[in-house]
């Protein structure tokens, strides 16, 4: 008896065979297409949806920031939408800000707009070119005062070396010697006569001859009487006080250039020389009470002007230097 092999059991063809079966169903009630209608349809739904609801969203923020602006506030979004048009919003108090509204929660804001940081930046700068100008007026100004008042200031510095020797409790040869020295820088700063050497008609410029001798005198070892060191300081008093008239006449020119340049008149006068005057004055006029001939009129070139009153200048110094 013939037996029939039958095929062995294959789950590949099977998965094949059902595959197979749900192509031609799929081809007859065509359910891909409608898988996909149903997929497509889905999703134009969900869109909608969101849609809406953005409507929705956005409808109900824009009715805040009417709402908002109606109240007088500026909310952040409108910060930010302001700040994308050049408006840049800063601390209160700052140079050329201006109001802004208020934020929802109340606080001020300020602004600087476009044209406001521009003038601002246009001031700035010309804040700044004026601080140049007046900077660069004052150094100018105060250096030709500072070469003008340069025989001032020699007078003054010297004065004041006078002064101290005739104040010393105990002069000696040496506080003598840098006593008329001093007298002579008092009467001819710029002399280039050193302390301690011998006075020429070379080195000593416009000291007067008889004064060159009687310092050349003291370089031997000769010393000076208590009433020819009261002299010496009286006469140099006398100097300083001329040479600081006519340094007033330099203030006040200065002054007015100070003032019209719109400088600090502080920043380009020496005070030192105010200072000076006022006290000069109040010890020239006791002197003037006290001394009817002065050496004031016998160095003219120490403060330019022509003596004040005529006299026989050799007579004069002879007295004064007691010959």
């Amino acid at each position: 008896m013939a037996t029939v092999q039958l095929p062995g059991y294959n789950r590949r063809d099977s998965l094949d065979t059902i595959l197979k079966g749900l192509q031609i169903a799929g081809g007859i009630y065509n359910i891909k297409g409608a898988m996909e209608k149903s997929d497509a349809l889905a999703a134009q739904r969900a869109e909608q949806s969101k849609l809406a609801e953005q409507q929705i969203a956005k409808g109900e923020f824009e009715a805040r920031e009417r709402e908002m602006a109606e109240k007088g506030f500026t909310s952040p979004y409108q910060q930010t939408q302001l700040t994308r048009q050049g408006i840049q919003f800063v601390p209160e108090g700052t140079r050329g800000a201006i109001s802004f509204g208020m934020t929802p929660d109340q606080k001020p804001l300020f602004a600087l707009t476009p044209q406001s940081r521009e003038e601002q930046r246009l001031a700035t700068k010309l804040a700044s070119d004026e601080q140049k100008r007046i900077s660069k007026a004052t150094s100018d100004l105060r250096k030709e005062y500072t070469k003008l008042s340069d025989n001032s200031v020699g007078v003054l510095r010297n004065y004041k070396k006078v002064e101290s020797a005739y104040r010393n409790p105990n002069p000696s040869g040496a506080t003598d010697i840098s006593m008329v020295f001093a007298f002579m820088k008092t009467i001819d700063p710029p002399s280039t006569v050193r302390e301690g050497e011998v006075a020429t008609a070379e080195n000593s410029g416009g000291i007067p001859a008889q004064v060159r001798n009687f310092y050349n005198k003291i370089l031997t070892g000769e010393r000076l009487t208590p009433e020819q060191r009261e002299n010496f300081y009286k006469e140099a008093r006398e100097i300083a006080a001329g040479q600081m008239e006519l340094q007033r006449f330099t203030d006040d020119r200065f002054r007015q250039l100070a003032t019209k340049a719109g400088v600090d008149v502080d920043d380009v006068l020496d005070e030192r020389f105010s200072e000076f005057m006022e006290s000069l004055q109040k010890q020239r006029q006791e002197m003037l009470s006290e001394q009817p001939a002065s050496m004031f009129d016998l160095v003219p070139t120490a403060i330019g002007q022509p003596p004040q009153r005529p006299q026989d200048k050799e007579s004069v110094i002879n007295k004064f230097l007691g010959e």
